[in-house]
């Protein structure tokens, strides 16, 4: 199987490779699979793929680690027993030490010894330290509690006993010295990565876990989870495309639904109420109130249908509960539909093979991009508008640090058990997905602006610079219009919270707002009419 652009090989870029085997094995079988030297040509970029492996791997450590030590992987007996390397870790031999022990590498190690600043190790036969820049990290293990927020860890003693078996990972050695190590431990968490040039359909990378020979189920396309609040833009969008706005006002307040005989109280983020809000505002900071009253507006139907249209292809739940993520999808159906509002509202189906040729060279398939407009230009650009706010001042603001003009939106499920972020800039939209296997949570207060929006940070400062950048320009049809933020009334002069606000040439407001604006001054709630 060959890959497009591919100088390494299949075992290096593995959840890629090994969805494209199944798919050829499914569509022509294992002989011609295996034996008759069929030739794969694929989206893949295999920079982009290995920044795409790396910044998963390391945002799961480092969301792992936030949450603390889980503990040593066992003990032994020093007086009785001998470790076992080669039942521990890979044999070194005819490895030169330097690159067996490179900086980065990981292996399993015996305490020796343990004071209060130093853990001595043996790793195969060869000594070596952990000082306290090494374990300082590895606070108690507590999904209950903000690890952002746990002190450093001072004393060795607490963490570790002679015997005990750790995971370690090679620091840079210092010119005199034994080796030096960090304590580490394997995440417990999982995560998957797709990015897709959104004007072709073009699959870049996907990742679809911390480690394929741990685990080569792929959570890109196979594992089916809730999204959270990244759903939401697909409810905005549709309500849009009815007679809403950005300014569009809706009252944030408490309500009961019926929703299959038993009442369901449903609450913002903040467990708090925010009277009179904007659409804007609602998705900037991701406002659960707001969105599920403009889905009983625009009717759950017809915002059902309007999901399938934009690519949703996983089976939703009907009820109310879909303005919130209820329904469980996978992320590359999300990061394609988010690839209809870079793309200015048309669709292009993603795919992972551009053809296969037979060992003579006959072109026995190609792909055909599918193309298909399923949103208007002008409503694309007001989502992307509103979106870019998300990231300039809302639950996104991780990934502002990109330096270019991004648009995106977070997820978080209840008990913090799935995390998401899905943002584009020009020509790619990339998603992340972080939880646990067994959909427990993953930690307090790890959202997706926390456990997800870093990773897609790593990985699009890793691909950037082969993007050419461009903004988002605003149609012939949209105007800017200075709006009061809190009312979506006209501004007057000098009002300290205007800002310009984008809508469809005849739908901006035509009121002023007071000046000051007063607490609950706003235009009634938006009604829905069809465009």
């Amino acid at each position: 199987m060959r890959l497009a652009k591919l100088k390494k090989t299949p075992n290096d870029v593995p959840y890629f490779a090994e969805h494209v085997r199944r798919y050829i094995q499914a569509q022509y079988g294992s002989d011609k699979l295996y034996r008759e030297g069929l030739k794969v040509y694929t989206t893949l970029d295999t920079s982009w793929q290995v920044r795409a492996q790396e910044s998963l791997r390391a945002g799961l450590e480092e969301d792992d680690r936030r949450i603390g030590y889980r503990g040593p992987a066992g003990r032994i007996d020093l007086k009785t027993e001998a470790p076992d390397w080669e039942e521990l870790n890979p044999p070194m031999e005819k490895i030169p030490l330097a690159e067996y022990f490179a900086p980065g590498s990981r292996y399993k190690a015996v305490v020796k010894s343990v004071s209060r600043n130093l853990i001595t190790v043996e790793v195969n036969g060869h000594k070596g330290v952990i000082e306290p820049g090494g374990f300082s990290w590895a606070h108690k293990f507590d999904v209950k509690t903000d690890g952002r927020y746990a002190g450093p860890v001072n004393d060795a003693t607490k963490l570790v006993r002679p015997g005990h078996v750790i995971e370690v990972a090679t620091l840079e050695r210092r010119r005199a010295g034994p080796l030096r190590f960090a304590l580490d431990q394997t995440p417990a968490l999982q995560g998957a990565l797709v990015c897709m040039d959104y004007s072709t359909g073009e699959i870049r990378a996907m990742v679809g876990g911390y480690d394929f020979e741990t685990s080569s189920f792929n959570r890109a396309v196979q594992a089916q989870r809730q999204p959270g609040s990244a759903f939401k833009p697909i409810i905005y969008a549709a309500a849009l495309d009815k007679n809403f706005t950005p300014a569009s006002i809706i009252i944030d307040s408490p309500v009961t639904f019926e929703e299959s005989g038993a009442d369901w109280k449903p609450a913002n983020y903040k467990e708090e109420f925010y009277g009179p809000t904007t659409v804007r505002t609602a998705v900037t900071e991701s406002r659960n109130i707001v969105t599920i009253k403009v889905l009983q507006k625009i009717g759950l139907q017809y915002a059902m249908e309007y999901a399938r249209r934009l690519g949703v292809r996983s089976n939703l739940e009907d009820n109310l509960s879909i303005a919130l993520g209820s329904s469980s999808v996978n992320l590359l159906e999300m990061t394609s539909v988010y690839g209809v509002l870079a793309n200015g509202g048309v669709r292009n189906e993603p795919y992972f093979i551009r053809r296969v040729e037979d060992q003579s060279g006959r072109i026995i398939e190609r792909t055909e991009p599918v193309t298909n407009r399923v949103m208007p230009e002008d409503t694309a650009f007001l989502m992307n508008n509103i979106m870019q706010g998300v990231v300039e001042e809302g639950t996104g603001q991780a990934v502002r640090a990109l330096g270019v003009p991004t648009a995106g939106k977070t997820g978080t499920t209840n008990e913090f058990i799935d995390a998401w972020f899905i943002g584009y800039t020009s020509g790619v939209v990339t998603g992340v997905w972080v939880g646990r296997d067994q959909e427990g949570t993953i930690g307090k207060n790890e959202t997706g602006g926390h456990a997800a929006a870093p990773i897609w940070l790593a990985y699009m400062r890793g691909v950037i610079k082969s993007i050419q950048i461009r903004p988002f320009i605003p149609l012939r049809n949209i105007v800017f219009v200075r709006i009061n933020k809190n009312t979506g009334l006209l501004a007057k002069p000098g009002d300290p919270d205007s800002f310009f606000e984008a809508f469809r040439e005849g739908t901006e407001p035509k009121e002023y707002s007071l000046s000051p604006a007063r607490s609950g001054e706003a235009r009634p709630e938006t009604p829905v009419s069809p465009r």
